[in-house]
């Protein structure tokens, strides 16, 4: 359940709802840990939102948006 929602939320090209996942909501994580996960995985693509060489900077909007993630991971324990 939790793989098939969130898997790849934070891969897809587009926006996060793009292959059909879900926005990723503090609701949506409180789901999994109710449904009895512990542990979540949040794989990232992170080449789609860098800068260009040589800093290669993470677009701050998007790196907020995984931290934001992660957040709710933590929240939902």
């Amino acid at each position: 359940m939790a793989d098939d929602l969130l898997g790849n939320a934070l891969d897809a090209p587009e926006n996060e709802t793009a292959w059909g996942n879900p926005e990723v909501t503090p609701e949506l994580l409180q789901a999994v840990a109710k449904a009895g996960f512990d542990l979540v995985r949040v794989p990232v693509t992170w080449s789609l939102h860098t800068g260009p060489g040589p800093d290669f900077t993470i677009d701050p909007a998007w790196l907020a948006r995984v931290a934001e993630i992660v957040g709710y991971v933590r929240d939902a324990g």
